[in-house]
């Protein structure tokens, strides 16, 4: 539903318009997932006057006819019969992953409190504590083009040791965030977990071209399935699970992110070892995709056009 935003423009300008805006989305919001709302909701959590918080719902009312009622009984605002999202897109992910944060306490206490979730508990999960320092400091030789010596934790060796990397892009393994970037010890594009990168000590310009880095611009498909020894109710269970279409799905990532994807959602095994109750879904193109790898760790390197 577009709504004319023209009205929201004050003599203060552009910072006010978006102030309502926030505020006409905030009621949005809440009316969708919670069901109501009350002028105390806007003043707790805005620090906005009552008469203004009245004005906003009263402006909200007027942008989105039949979305609330008042419940006389109640003395708050419902969501209307015929409500329809005015001023934001909801999704269930959204919704969810703000849960996340919330069990993790990387929402402030404001903002948990305009939540308002219903009762949950998350499975703990381990996190890689990432210095805050380092990470400046790969961000900005991303940024810049630059090259860092960095004194880093390596999985093969007793001891960390000094090595110079160009770093060009981060990513997430499910677990724990690495900067995918060029060793120029072990002349490659690698992978390097930000929690063991324990210091940094300098800084130079780099002639590392990202755009070379097969690893990280090859995209590979997986086709996902449940497991072929499912009795037919499990398998239905399992395809809604996973939003499938026709018995699969279809997922993207890029060929350096393969690893941590099969280890991730458990595809590493051959289906052929293990029960269904082991390992609910199953790579489906298996051959194909592993030839894909191959064939990335065979050229590694991409030339530069």
């Amino acid at each position: 539903m577009a709504i004319d935003a023209s009205p929201l423009v004050s003599d203060t300008g552009q910072k006010n318009r978006w102030n309502v805006e926030r505020r006409l989305e905030f009621i949005d919001s809440r009316l969708y997932w919670n069901g109501h709302i009350n002028r105390g909701d806007l003043v707790d959590f805005f620090g906005i006057s009552v008469p203004q918080a009245s004005a906003d719902l009263a402006r909200y009312q007027e942008a989105a006819p039949g979305n609330v009622a008042y419940d006389k009984s109640a003395k708050t605002f419902v969501t209307g019969d015929r409500f329809q999202p005015a001023f934001f897109q909801p999704t269930g992910d959204g919704y969810l992953a703000h849960l996340r944060l919330l069990s993790s306490g990387m929402l402030s206490e404001q903002e948990a409190a305009a939540l308002r979730p219903p009762p949950f508990s998350i499975v703990p999960i381990l996190r890689r504590r990432v210095e805050p320092e380092q990470l400046r400091r790969v961000l900005k030789a991303i940024r810049e083009k630059t090259a860092l010596d960095v004194r880093y934790q390596s999985f093969s060796r007793t001891d960390p040791s000094w090595r110079w990397i160009s770093p060009h892009a981060l990513g997430f393994d499910g677990f724990r965030w690495h900067v995918r970037a060029w060793c120029h010890f072990r002349e490659q594009f690698r992978d390097f977990v930000i929690a063991r990168l324990l210091e940094v000590r300098d800084s130079k310009p780099s002639d590392a071209d990202p755009r070379r880095d097969r690893g990280w611009h090859q995209e590979i498909t997986l086709k996902i399935g449940p497991h072929p020894g499912m009795a037919e109710g499990a398998r239905r269970a399992i395809e809604l699970d996973f939003g499938m279409v026709d018995g699969s799905v279809e997922i993207k990532t890029r060929a350096c992110l393969l690893f941590y994807v099969e280890r991730f959602l458990g595809l590493d095994r051959d289906p052929s070892t293990v029960s269904p109750d082991q390992q609910q879904i199953v790579l489906i193109n298996r051959e194909e995709v592993h030839a894909l790898r191959d064939d990335c760790d065979r050229s590694p390197l991409l030339p530069i056009k």
